[in-house]
């Protein structure tokens, strides 16, 4: 199998950015660097794990799962069908979150997946300490071996949780920071959506009817786990951001500041407790 009949396969299977997933492809079951591949458009690679990888990503298997690892902010990251992919987008999460907790302070990271928010933020920010935690055993494995990996274990505390429990919140601690990046895909829009989604996780992405499920119970549970001073850090679908807001103020919050993402479009918001 060529890298030019490689990328002829990913193309024809809607696959926009053929060219570098085929080069990625090569270059984690061949050891080829994609530096190298404009010379080598037609040699023959000789490699059943590639071609059998070639195959799982033409039926639209998640490239990310098919590597093992992903990049985010600055770190690599395990990846496995029991986490969803990190995104970019969430980038912009961690980077407000590490401007705005205060010096040797302390965050609670709620739905940490593979435990990429909460190891970036623990990577940028040496001198703070963090809790994550996760619905799923699965992922919270793949997150202790990711904060192992990237040695910041000894400032992570990771529980099994779930951020609609109450119970959970009244005993977890108290923070300076309450983070996220909740499900926030309306349960009726997720079929619609890219054919990679439907690999990935259904309870990290389906936000309940309207999207907005989750941002209710977490805000609403917040503030027992949240210093008087503290503040919420929430990942946003681009349509949302007056709903949570309306959601926050009712929950006794104000919206401080609302980010958006390299395309322009609503992505963080940080909410503050309302001045009595």
């Amino acid at each position: 199998m060529t890298y030019r009949k490689i990328c002829g396969i990913l193309s024809e299977a809607g696959i926009a950015g053929a060219e570098h997933e085929a080069a990625l492809l090569i270059e984690r079951f061949c050891s080829i660097s994609p530096a190298m591949l404009p010379l080598l458009k037609d040699k023959e690679f000789s490699c059943p794990e590639l071609e059998s990888a070639v195959m799982r990503r033409a039926e639209r298997y998640p490239l990310q799962y098919i590597l093992g690892e992903w990049g985010f902010c600055r770190e690599k990251y395990k990846l496995n069908p029991d986490c969803l992919i990190p995104r970019a987008d969430t980038e912009l999460l961690v980077e407000t979150a590490a401007r705005l907790i205060p010096p040797g302070g302390s965050f609670i990271d709620a739905g940490t997946g593979c435990g990429c928010i909460a190891i970036s933020l623990l990577a940028a920010r040496p001198d703070i300490t963090g809790c994550a935690f996760d619905i799923s055993a699965g992922a919270l494995e793949t997150a202790r071996s990711n904060a192992e990996t990237n040695r910041v274990s000894g400032r992570l505390k990771l529980l099994q949780g779930d951020m609609l429990d109450t119970r959970f919140f009244q005993r977890v601690g108290v923070f300076d920071a309450v983070i996220s990046n909740p499900p926030y895909i309306p349960s009726g829009e997720i079929t619609g959506l890219e054919p990679e989604l439907c690999f990935e996780p259904r309870i990290a992405l389906d936000g309940g009817a309207d999207g907005l499920t989750f941002y209710r119970g977490l805000i609403s549970n917040a503030g027992l786990s949240l210093r008087a001073d503290g503040v919420i850090i929430l990942e946003i679908g681009s349509n949302q951001a007056a709903q949570v807001i309306e959601i926050a103020g009712s929950a006794g919050y104000s919206c401080m500041e609302i980010l958006k993402d390299i395309e322009g479009r609503d992505r963080v918001l940080v909410l503050g407790r309302l001045r009595r």
